[in-house]
């Protein structure tokens, strides 16, 4: 194998590694490569390579929506007062409030995406403000019809809880799509994606996908037929989504589970009790003397 191929390999391997790093914990990942490779290897992981991989990383995770704009995270303010052991691998990025991203073209479009926003930011408030949870929306806007009359609406809802010292994680992306009608009738689908990481003396990982719809909903009572009235409706189906296919099917599943049935999907850690040294030159001086003991017979 030639050095220019070897440093390709090196390089493709460390990127899965990196892209499949469970939620907060790209930087972790990062620092234990940059433990096993050698001072060569790690000479091919530069900070332009590393800013690349992070990117792409926070793009595909739905971490980058967070990054977009100020993050809901009053409830992280609580932590620091109430719980000193808690601490967010994502502090820097807490502000106050919501601040949902627009771009519209068009009086009505504006409106919508302005209601739109108002109930999203009830919405996280109401369900996304636990402690220690960070969460925010994006709302992107595109013309669907050749004649502009018709709009589809894509929110992106990430949310993510890292508490690393008490040895767990988990985020939470949902996307859903929206096609309004000039008279407010509604296509929707979605989907959720959620990743949670557990490592108290073990390594576990769970991943769950959701399609939801698409649904197709008629237009309200000429009477109530306003932006307003429609992204309530929404909002609402989001809620109804989310509690009846994701929450509640995993509350359930949890729920059958047997006691001991988590504790056993732990990795079981040496009699020891101490994790792997990763130090790669002590290893080979093992491997060395092994050798060398054997030769010696």
């Amino acid at each position: 194998m030639t050095s220019s191929s070897n440093d390709d390999n090196i390089l493709r391997i460390s990127k899965h590694l990196l892209l499949s790093s469970p939620p907060g914990q790209f930087d972790v990942i990062l620092s234990d490569l940059l433990i096993i490779l050698s001072e060569k290897q790690k000479s091919l992981l530069d900070s332009n390579w590393i800013q690349q991989v992070q990117t792409e990383y926070e793009s595909r995770s739905g971490k980058s929506i967070l990054r977009t704009a100020a993050t809901n995270n009053n409830n992280n303010n609580n932590t620091n007062e109430n719980d000193d052991d808690c601490e967010n691998a994502n502090e820097g990025d807490a502000n106050d409030d919501v601040v949902l991203p627009s771009s519209s073209s068009g009086t009505t479009t504006t409106e919508m995406e302005r209601s739109l926003e108002e109930q999203m930011k009830k919405y996280l408030e109401t369900y996304y403000s636990s402690k220690g949870v960070t969460s925010n929306v994006q709302i992107t806007t595109t013309t669907t019809s050749g004649d502009g009359s018709s709009s589809t609406f894509i929110i992106l809802l990430y949310a993510e809880r890292i508490q690393l010292p008490q040895y767990h994680a988990g985020s939470w992306l949902a996307r859903y799509t929206i096609t309004l009608s000039p008279n407010l009738k509604r296509t929707m689908d979605g989907t959720v994606l959620l990743h949670a990481h557990t490592f108290e003396n073990g390594n576990v990982q769970m991943t769950s996908k959701t399609t939801l719809g698409p649904i197709t909903v008629d237009p309200p009572p000429l009477s109530s037929t306003s932006t307003s009235t429609a992204a309530h409706g929404i909002v609402e189906t989001i809620q109804a989504w989310e509690e009846d296919h994701v929450v509640t099917p995993l509350r359930e599943a949890y729920d059958s589970l047997g006691s001991g049935v988590l504790k056993k999907l732990r990795r079981v850690m040496p009699v020891t009790r101490t994790k792997f040294d990763w130090n790669v030159a002590s290893h080979r001086l093992h491997k060395g003397i092994g050798i060398g003991i054997e030769q010696n017979k």
